[in-house]
């Protein structure tokens, strides 16, 4: 079990084996055409009927659209797209498979070993003229402002907020034409967590360098000595980051610690 420093304990379902949180961990219908993307049609939809959705979603659309996210009604644009938003009911249960982190016992022995109470939260995007387009995210939330029966709706707007911000920047939402260059305006919302893959270097062949010789160039058998070499030479393979993904985790706040051993913290 890792342990995180901070108020948040948050658990990414299914996170690994996946290409940028796309393969497993974003599931898809058919792929989502995004060239004649325009706006996104926010929903907030919940388990609990006393929640009040239309304030979070007020706030998830001020949220996303700080990130020039073009959300309605901020962002006047024709609707492309909905994007629904759905709270689940808190559960206790096991953690998600995959890769988690959270403030759970870390005894083997113990009743809590690898549970938690966890709220779901999911995030879908769906093309308003081709439905069978579709994509969407899940993640846990394992908060205690979200776990009782009064949740903190501003808690709930982060963390709803953080999972339709992952969902869009892993399906490459084009903003300004160019989804990798969307950045905050000063002042504005940040994820609470936000997830993106490094992806592995490509083997590298590096061949030996020749040998000049100082005899002249102009005698034969010299020359094809010399070309008999290299072609013998053993070919050296570079491996940068021994071709393994890597995962960067950005988080507000405290740092994350992790800690491996027979402890399994």
């Amino acid at each position: 079990m890792n342990r995180v420093n901070g108020r948040l304990s948050v658990i990414v379902s299914a996170i690994c084996g996946l290409s940028a949180c796309a393969s497993s961990q974003v599931k898809t219908g058919l792929p989502l055409e995004l060239s004649n993307a325009s706006g996104i049609e926010l929903s907030v939809e919940a388990d609990n009927p006393t929640l009040q959705t239309d304030t979070i979603k007020q706030q998830v659309g001020k949220n996303l659209a700080d990130w020039a996210y073009p959300i309605a009604p901020k962002i006047k644009l024709p609707a492309s797209h909905t994007m629904t938003i759905l709270i689940g009911t808190p559960e206790h249960g096991s953690t998600p498979a995959g890769f988690s982190f959270s403030l759970g016992n870390s005894d083997p022995r113990a009743l809590g070993f690898q549970k938690a109470d966890v709220v779901p939260i999911t995030c879908q995007l769906t093309a308003l003229n081709q439905l069978e387009q579709s994509a969407e995210l899940n993640m846990g939330f394992s908060d205690s402002a979200v776990i009782g029966s009064n949740p903190n709706l501003n808690e709930l707007a982060d963390h709803a907020s953080t999972v339709c911000f992952n969902l869009l920047k892993e399906v490459n939402w084009p903003v300004n034409n160019n989804a990798n260059d969307v950045k905050p305006s000063k002042n504005s919302w940040m994820p609470e967590i936000r997830i993106e893959q490094e992806q592995p270097a490509g083997v590298t062949e590096v061949k030996p360098a020749a040998k000049h010789s100082v005899e002249p160039a102009t005698v034969p058998v010299q020359e094809t000595q010399k070309k008999q070499e290299l072609e013998s030479s053993p070919v050296t393979k570079e491996i940068n980051k021994e071709g393994r993904k890597v995962y960067i985790i950005h988080n507000q706040g405290n740092p994350i610690t992790f800690k491996f051993g027979h402890e399994r913290k």
